[in-house]
């Protein structure tokens, strides 16, 4: 009898501490990473930066045709001419393309924001919860930066890696905090032409 009282004192002694090595486990998972759909993101920043650019080469016909002097701008505006060519290309590619599978997007304004830039409202991305960006493999090479309205260097996109999704991840690298602008420079490529580069506003809280 006395055997069996030992016994049954001893589980119940136990029992508390592998109740809480079980909950110790619970504690150690790791919330998995957040990442921004690069497609959706390039998207937006190629709808934004031909808004802005149909806007500059508007304001340089008007500055020709009212000004003496206006041929010196003939140059500046077959070289906007050229970037808007570009961009129109290569939002054409972007079409073409799949969505990474499980990849996220942040809440954004509405899409006059980005399609006029005189909308009265200004575009902005926010990345606060997102440790990179998620890319199909078409596009994985691009150059990317976030900058000030100095231009100073905030934050960069590393080199891409393999996700556990089978998808590419670029980390962005750094910290900062408000507006900035995220620049995408896009290397001479057969799926989309020329080199071209488009900004996306982007901020942190």
């Amino acid at each position: 009898m006395s055997i069996m009282l030992g016994v049954v004192s001893c589980s119940q002694k136990e029992l508390p501490e592998e109740e809480l090595t079980a909950n110790n486990f619970n504690y150690r998972l790791v919330q998995e990473p957040k990442y921004l759909n690069g497609l959706e993101l390039y998207k937006l920043g190629t709808i934004h930066s031909l808004s802005v650019m149909k806007q500059e080469i508007a304001e340089l016909k008007e500055a020709i045709d009212l000004s003496k002097g206006g041929k010196r701008l003939i140059p500046r505006l077959e070289q906007a001419q050229k970037e808007e060519a570009g961009l129109n290309e290569f939002k054409s590619g972007l079409v073409s393309l799949v969505m990474p599978r499980g990849g996220k997007f942040p809440p954004r304004p509405p899409r006059g924001c980005f399609d006029d830039p005189r909308a009265g409202c200004v575009p902005k991305i926010n990345i606060s919860d997102y440790s990179g960006i998620e890319l199909p493999p078409e596009i994985e090479e691009a150059e990317i930066t976030i900058v000030n309205e100095r231009n100073k260097v905030l934050a960069k996109g590393g080199s891409a890696t393999l996700s556990k999704s089978g998808n590419m991840v670029v980390a962005i690298k750094g910290d900062f905090e408000g507006n900035a602008k995220m620049v995408i420079r896009m290397p001479q490529s057969k799926e989309f032409g020329d080199a071209i580069t488009i900004e996306v506003p982007v901020y942190k809280n």
